[in-house]
């Protein structure tokens, strides 16, 4: 299990994780753990979370390369990686965000244990714990030029970020991602991660580089015929636009994204979108039209229980 800590491409890890990487179960992996903490190989810092010293992980990695066969150590970032990706979805779908879910076909489950959270705070109290770890792996398996596990990760963690200041490893790891996805002619993450893109520049306050990746995804879907991802883009473009106060062409794209949204009964998006629309009216100084609307959306998003999104369209009718 020793070699082991060294194929473990982040810094602190979990009995679960090395229990993923090496095939054994968590209890042995645990109580192994336990005994190199005795023997000061192996640092605990909190509750099932351990570190190893740098020069400790590059004799374990020494070993494991002179050890054990190329094949084996790919194995075993495969392992690694699909419980993280299974972890990271599990997050992801706890959290408030309304983006699309792929769903992970192909991707075995891990035999070791795989955390479930009930709320959003908890699903991003563990993705705190473990990005750095993540963004680390990804690089891994980037270099092990697996790219169905590459791109699968910015495209379920882009359901997490939008809840960050997106920084450059962010970044750096949709890069990765759809140039894997590219690599596999997956153009459907593609065009997420082109959204994704969007999203982060939107965030950093880049938005003419924002516009072009959205703009991009668009396209992709329109090429695929994928009308609720485009009605996602439309909207992401009219968010851009009311951001620099374009309000004409805000509700313009805020507009057609509704129109195919209502067509395909998609309620909570439809009502994202009009909650959008009333606040570019409201910016415009049309205070009617934006309490209507705003009243609308504000029911939906109460059906659907959408809190967020509720609360954004009360703020908007207490000031129209």
């Amino acid at each position: 299990m020793f070699r082991s800590l060294g194929l473990y491409p982040g810094v602190t890890f979990g009995a679960n994780a090395i229990a993923a990487l090496c095939e054994r179960s968590t209890t042995v992996v645990r109580h192994a753990l336990d005994a190199l903490v005795g023997a000061h190989l192996v640092e605990q810092t909190d509750a099932d979370l351990y570190q190893v010293h740098d020069l400790l992980r590059s004799f374990a990695l020494d070993r494991a390369r002179n050890e054990d066969s190329e094949e084996k150590r790919r194995t075993a970032l495969e392992n690694l990686a699909h419980r993280y990706l299974y972890s990271a979805d599990a997050s992801a779908r706890a959290t408030d965000s309304h983006l699309r879910h792929h769903d992970l076909d192909g991707v075995p489950r891990p035999e070791t244990e795989v955390p479930t959270f009930s709320r959003h705070q908890d699903a991003l109290r563990w993705f705190d714990r473990e990005s750095l770890n993540i963004s680390a792996l990804v690089e891994a398996t980037d270099e092990a030029g697996l790219d169905t596990l590459t791109w699968r990760f910015p495209v379920i963690l882009r359901h997490v970020y939008v809840f960050y200041a997106c920084g450059s490893e962010w970044e750096r790891m949709i890069e990765s991602g759809m140039a894997a996805a590219t690599r596999e002619g997956n153009r459907e993450a593609e065009a997420d991660l082109l959204e994704a893109s969007g999203m982060a520049c939107v965030q950093g306050h880049r938005y003419s580089e924002g516009l072009e990746y959205h703009r991009r995804s668009h396209e992709l879907r329109r090429t695929m015929q994928d009308e609720f991802g485009m009605a996602m883009s439309l909207n992401a473009i009219g968010i851009v636009h009311l951001r620099v106060r374009r309000l004409d062409h805000a509700a313009q794209h805020f507009r057609r994204s509704l129109e195919i949204l209502e067509s395909l009964s998609r309620r909570t998006w439809s009502g994202i979108a009009l909650g959008n629309l009333a606040r570019t009216h409201l910016e415009e100084g049309r205070f009617e039209e934006s309490r209507s609307l705003a009243e609308r959306a504000a029911r939906i998003h109460h059906e659907t229980g959408n809190r967020l999104s509720e609360f954004s369209c009360l703020t908007t009718l207490c000031v129209a």
